[in-house]
């Protein structure tokens, strides 16, 4: 996908009534957009793309000049994500789910387990569930970035797969501390 956006280069006097226009890079500087015609404005030198240019998600660059002489280049930030109020409150729920699964899997180990297991099994515990406390920190800086942008369904979707992938990883170790538990348990029987 892309993105339009507003673009304008102030050229100097020096290059006044050129016939000047821009082309569009990718970041890895790979051609996007051809050679394109733009206008001079009501100041010498300064030149602009009438109705924006069409440039990649990614970010990227505009080089100003004429077909065959570069002069000047300007940089193109990515797009932004839109997260909506809906997507959010997804995410919450699921963060809200992955700390209620924590406290429970805590409370399944009895005080006297604790004390007649072996250390490094707690330690390994205890490590397992700060992993899986940190994730969870780190999902919730994800939104509150995400509410801060704005932006194309594109970088949506790159940013739900990367949730997904976040809470596929907080079940796998949940699924571990399950298995961590259960051999507490079989420990004390």
């Amino acid at each position: 996908m892309t993105q339009r956006i507003p673009a304008d280069s102030r050229l100097g006097r020096s290059n006044a009534g050129k016939s000047i226009g821009y082309r569009v890079q990718t970041l890895d500087r790979a051609p996007f957009r051809a050679w394109t015609p733009a206008q001079e404005t009501g100041i010498p030198g300064h030149y602009v793309a009438v109705g924006g240019i069409e440039a990649p998600d990614a970010g990227g660059y505009i080089v100003w000049g004429t077909e065959t002489e570069d002069i000047a280049q300007t940089s193109i930030e990515p797009a932004t994500v839109d997260m909506t109020p809906a997507l959010l409150e997804r995410i919450a729920a699921m963060l809200d789910g992955l700390s209620e699964r924590i406290l429970h899997a805590v409370s399944l180990i009895p005080g006297s387990v604790i004390v007649e297991t072996d250390t490094a099994q707690l330690d390994a515990a205890i490590t397992r569930l700060t992993e899986m406390a940190e994730a969870a920190t780190a999902l919730r800086q994800a939104v509150v970035i995400a509410e801060h942008m704005s932006g194309n369904l594109s970088q949506y979707a790159t940013t739900m797969e990367r949730v997904q992938e976040l809470d596929a990883a907080q079940r796998r170790r949940l699924v571990v501390i399950d298995d961590f538990l259960q051999t507490v348990e079989e420990i004390v029987r």
